[in-house]
């Protein structure tokens, strides 16, 4: 009895660790949340969705530039990146990057994995070391973290020139 109670807590808190990336109680999380639902709405054919959408993530990115009001802040670019990807997909030879967007806003809603901020990683005011094939995998393939990408590689960049002779 106890071993299948004991057996039930572990898959709980597996189950609770997969859905960690849910922050329910983070107004970030919910606005992007409702940017999904509405970019959904304008792939069903609304327009009024992709509107808001847009009017939602100007006010995010403005409200992160208040905050901290320097444009270079990593989750600013994010924001920037994204309003400036909503943009293109209004214009009609674009719209196709709405789907684009979507899929990426299901995997950092759902999953804390952002493709924006994995390719913005690539740029160079964003790295310490050249681009390289290794960095570029890593890039890809590290598993999401708790804060984001940037810190994750900025650790594993200090923790990798801790062995090194200077």
């Amino acid at each position: 009895m106890c071993k299948t109670k004991n057996q039930s807590l572990t898959a709980s808190l597996q189950s609770a660790n997969q859905l960690k990336h849910l922050k329910f109680r983070s107004l970030n999380w919910w606005s992007w949340a409702a940017i999904l639902v509405m970019l959904f709405v304008a792939l069903s054919g609304h327009k009024i969705g992709l509107y808001a959408a847009m009017v939602v993530a100007l006010a995010q990115a403005a409200v992160g530039f208040i905050y901290v009001r320097r444009i270079a802040h990593f989750p600013n670019q994010v924001r920037l990146a994204f309003v400036f990807w909503m943009i293109l997909s209004m214009i009609p030879l674009f719209s196709f990057l709405q789907w684009s967007l979507s899929a990426g806003l299901i995997l950092a809603v759902i999953f804390g994995y952002c493709p924006i901020a994995r390719m913005l990683l690539l740029f160079p005011w964003n790295r310490i070391k050249p681009l390289s094939p290794e960095l570029l995998a890593w890039i890809i393939s590290h598993p999401v973290t708790e804060t984001s990408i940037l810190d994750a590689y900025h650790q594993t960049e200090k923790i990798a020139s801790f062995g090194r002779i200077h």
